[in-house]
């Protein structure tokens, strides 16, 4: 497949949560040797960091949060945002970075030429303790207010791996490509009592729709981990649900 000429928009989701990786992520982001385009879609509660990335250059999209809103509603809700700024302006991908994982300058060139459905590179995945896994997932079956069977890679498994890719049921999205007919087909859903992020409906979505997810095994890229201090990500497990996510807006309620 010809990529030479693919039109690239990167996109990210940040907050001031995000403000000290800012000059980091402003000088690899820009440091990108294929063209591209930036746009950020900032969900701080007041504007001044709105302001802040403004000045850097940047496109920027101020979400404005709804009262209450669980914060998992407003990741999903962010990037849709984003998506659907793909899609209106025709570009061919949607590189999704986060605004703490610092990516090699030729990442889009790498990714491209693996001509996938969905294909990133791995950075660390922190799961709580200090416990760090590759930031893709093996396997599992996810309902709104439970999940089974679920299978993590580890970096045994990513070694072993190199220097091919890895088939995923879900590449982190923190650094991964997306082609456009996955734009079109699976936008970004989240209930605040669906019991995991809004990447794990992406995937899943992605998934029942015959969509694939690889990723790279030969790098490890840094991720400057902020914690999620003072926001509540726990799900509100308040009603129970007879199915998984994938393609619903709302599952069916049972009683």
């Amino acid at each position: 497949m010809e990529n030479k000429n693919k039109k690239i928009l990167v996109g990210a989701v940040t907050s001031n949560r995000h403000a000290k990786c800012l000059d980091e992520f402003s000088e690899h982001v820009n440091a990108l040797t294929y063209p591209h385009d930036i746009f950020i879609v900032d969900n701080t509660e007041n504007d001044e960091y709105c302001k802040i990335l403004k000045r850097k250059g940047f496109q920027v999209h101020k979400y404005e949060r709804e009262a209450k809103e669980h914060i998992n509603v407003t990741l999903a809700k962010c990037r849709d945002i984003v998506r659907l700024h793909a899609l209106n302006n025709d570009y061919d991908y949607l590189l999704f970075l986060d605004t703490d994982v610092i990516v090699p300058k030729d990442t889009i060139e790498i990714l491209l030429k693996h001509d996938k459905d969905m294909v990133g590179l791995i950075y660390d995945f922190y799961i709580g303790g200090g416990l760090k896994l590759p930031s893709i997932l093996k396997s599992g079956d996810f309902f709104m207010t439970r999940r089974k069977n679920v299978n993590t890679f580890d970096w045994d498994d990513v070694e072993k791996a190199k220097p091919n890719l890895i088939k995923t049921a879900g590449t982190g999205l923190g650094c991964c490509l997306i082609k456009r007919i996955v734009l079109e087909n699976v936008p970004f859903r989240r209930s605040a009592i669906f019991i995991c992020g809004e990447d794990v409906w992406f995937w899943n979505e992605a998934n029942d729709k015959g969509y694939e997810s690889w990723a790279d095994s030969n790098y490890r890229l840094p991720h400057r981990h902020v914690k999620w201090n003072g926001l509540d990500v726990r799900p509100t497990k308040k009603l129970y649900f007879a199915f998984g996510p994938a393609d619903a807006t709302e599952a069916e309620i049972v009683s």
